[in-house]
C-alpha cells in the first residue's frame, strides 16, 4: 500500500477523532511537533493491501532517514479492502483509543529519557539509538555532565560495533558522538545547536513540517 493511500485512509477515517492532528506518509502526529515524534504509523506489509497499526514515540534529534518503531506498540494488523475499510479503519481507531499513554505520556525529551534509562536493566539492554536518545535529552534539558559520561559510553560501544562489523552506518553514528561530545567539552551551547540542526534534518527526511 502506498503511503498516498495511507494517508486517504488516516484523513477519511482517523483524522476527525484527532483533528489536531498532523499527517505525512503514513503517520499521524500529535502537535505541536517539536522534539518528539509521537502519534500514529501504518506500517507496510509484504502482504498487498496490508497494514501493521502502531502508536510510536521517536526522538526527532537523533537524526533519522526513516521512522523508528523502537520505541512503539503495534496495536493492529488489518487486510484493508474497498469493501471493507471503513470497518478495519474503525478497528484501528479504537484500539488508538486504547492505546493512548506512550502518545500522551513520552511528550517530551526528558520523558522519553525517563522512560528509557529507568529501571536500570532497561537501560543497559537499550540499543544504542535509545541510549543517544537518552543522552542527548539531557543535554536538551541542561545536564550537560551527565551527557558527556554517558556519551562516553556509547562511544566506547559503538567504537566496538565498529571493530567487529565496519559499516558506513556506524562510522556516521561514532562521528556524530564524537561531534556532540567534543561540542559540549568547549560550549554546550554548540551541543544545542547541533541537535536542533540534526532535528530539523530528521523533519526534513521524515517529510515533516
Amino acid at each position: 500500500m502506498t503511503w498516498r493511500e495511507k494517508d486517504r485512509l488516516i484523513r477519511r477515517y482517523l483524522l476527525p477523532a484527532f483533528p489536531d492532528y498532523g499527517v505525512s506518509r503514513g503517520i499521524m502526529y500529535a502537535q505541536p511537533l517539536e522534539w518528539v515524534l509521537r502519534g500514529l504509523c501504518l506500517g507496510s506489509s509484504r502482504t498487498p493491501n496490508a497494514v501493521c497499526a502502531y502508536v510510536f514515540v521517536m526522538p526527532l534529534y537523533v537524526p533519522s532517514t526513516v521512522v523508528s518503531l523502537q520505541n512503539a506498540d503495534e496495536i493492529g494488523y488489518e487486510y484493508i479492502t474497498p469493501e471493507n475499510e471503513a470497518e478495519a479503519m474503525s478497528r484501528i481507531l479504537e484500539a488508538m483509543r486504547r492505546n493512548m499513554a506512550i502518545i500522551t505520556r513520552y511528550d517530551s525529551p526528558a520523558a522519553i529519557a525517563r522512560r528509557l534509562l529507568w529501571p536500570l536493566p532497561r537501560y543497559l539492554l537499550a540499543t544504542e539509538y535509545e541510549k543517544q536518545a537518552v543522552h542527548y535529552a539531557q543535554i536538551l534539558t541542561g545536564q550537560y555532565l551527565k551527557a558527556r559520561l554517558g556519551l562516553r559510553i556509547v562511544r566506547a560501544a559503538i567504537a566496538l560495533r565498529v571493530r567487529l562489523n565496519g559499516g558506513p552506518d556506524w562510522l556516521e553514528e561514532a562521528a556524530r558522538v564524537e561531534q556532540l561530545i567534543g561540542a559540549l567539552r568547549s560550549d554546550p551551547r554548540r551541543a544545542l545547536a547541533l541537535l536542533e540542526e540534526w532535528t530539523a534534518f530528521t523533519k526534513k527526511s521524515l517529510h515533516l513540517p
